[in-house]
């Protein structure tokens, strides 16, 4: 299993993280804080959260904010994804489960992230999982936090969701967030006065924040093959550029948005979302062009 599943002490810190400044709070309040402040914590008679699901659209920054948040608190973070546990032999992966969390205790402290928790229902590891996470209520000083990631919310089973109990919306970037993308991704690249970063950030309304950040990769592209290839001389990156390679790539969020409204109802059970349904009520798509 330590061959198979990396411990690491991330070197991404929330600084590193565009925008979602109410999200971070949360996330120290729930991740950071009880890791740091243990006896504070019990002194005022707070308990961490049995498990914590970050749950929003695909591409904004879930997983990046649960290894900032491992990193800020000097954890070692495991993203365990479900190709890590499966193993065709019977009851090989209930061991697997089993063997994450005893080299997560092998650690003073450790972050555990299932990534896309709405699959793990469907597998025979479940059981064992609920029983790992049962048993970090009784230990004294918890030493393991346990994070969900997903952007099916409405996929996962009622019998996990109760074990993640606090529920955090990671939401799409808004302007603001977008501009902050744009500043960090072209810090140190050549790009001319004709650049307007607010003009790009509206032009970029409707995409995940990766995608933001691979359109600024795609762009200096386009001036490295003419270097390259035609052998051009070198010039700076222009506005024609950008809405060029953003001509070829459409925009994500609108379809995921659309799909929450045919998976979830206003009112009743959905308020175990009831941020996103919040958002989706604000979402403004970006107009056609």
């Amino acid at each position: 299993m330590k061959d198979l599943i990396l411990f690491e002490k991330p070197n991404v810190k929330f600084t590193d993280v565009a925008g979602l400044d109410e999200v971070k709070e949360r996330i120290k309040d729930d991740i950071v804080y009880p890791f740091i402040y243990p006896e504070e914590y019990k002194y005022f008679g707070l308990n961490p959260s049995d498990g914590i699901l970050l749950y929003g659209p695909p591409g904004c920054g879930k997983t990046l904010l649960a290894a900032a948040a491992a990193a800020e608190c000097d954890a070692a973070f495991i993203n365990l994804k479900i190709s890590d546990i499966l193993d065709k032999y019977e009851g090989e992966s209930q061991k697997n489960i089993k063997r994450v969390f005893e080299l997560a205790r092998s650690h003073e402290r450790s972050v555990i992230l299932l990534d896309e928790i709405d699959e793990w229902f469907r597998l025979e590891v479940l059981p064992e999982l609920i029983t790992q996470m049962r048993a970090l209520e009784t230990e004294r000083k918890p030493r393991i936090r346990v994070l969900g990631e997903t952007n099916k919310p409405w996929q996962i089973n009622t019998s996990l969701l109760i074990w993640f109990n606090t529920r955090i919306f990671v939401p799409h970037p808004d302007f603001e967030t977008r501009l902050r993308i744009l500043e960090m991704k072209l810090l140190g690249k050549p790009f001319g006065k004709s650049i307007s970063l607010a003009s790009l950030a509206q032009m970029t309304e409707g995409y995940a924040s990766v995608d933001i950040a691979r359109i600024c990769v795609e762009a200096t592209c386009v001036l490295l093959e003419e270097t390259i290839g035609e052998k051009k001389p070198n010039r700076q990156i222009g506005m024609s550029d950008f809405k060029r390679v953003i001509a070829k790539r459409k925009p994500a969020l609108p379809l995921w948005y659309a799909k929450t409204f045919d998976k979830f109802e206003d009112g009743g059970e959905d308020n175990r979302f009831a941020d996103l349904i919040r958002a989706r009520t604000i979402y403004r798509a970006p107009a056609k062009c």
